[in-house]
């Protein structure tokens, strides 16, 4: 019966230092990095904002054609004239 107990224990012992390594090796992966980076976007980006402008309308995106693909805001543009009932290209 003590030997059982023992290799219980050592089972036990063994799942939570398994479990724990696990655990603090996916966290080690989710660590997000900054949210306030250095420097403003990319020429070929766009920031947070602009998206976001022009996905409620504020933004003027004029110059931009709506295409099935291409940037996040041709997409954008694309998604929301095809849920007007439009085509986009």
């Amino acid at each position: 019966m003590a030997r059982e107990q023992k290799n219980d224990l050592v089972r036990n012992i063994a799942v939570i230092v398994v479990s724990v390594t696990t655990i603090a090796f996916v966290f080690q992966l989710a660590i997000a990095g900054d949210l306030f980076p250095s420097s403003g976007p990319a020429a070929t980006m766009h920031t947070i904002e602009e998206v976001s402008d022009a996905l409620v309308g504020s933004y003027d995106s004029s110059t931009v054609a709506a295409s099935k693909s291409g940037s996040v805001l041709n997409i954008s543009k694309c998604i929301i004239e095809q849920l007007q009932g439009n085509t986009c290209p």
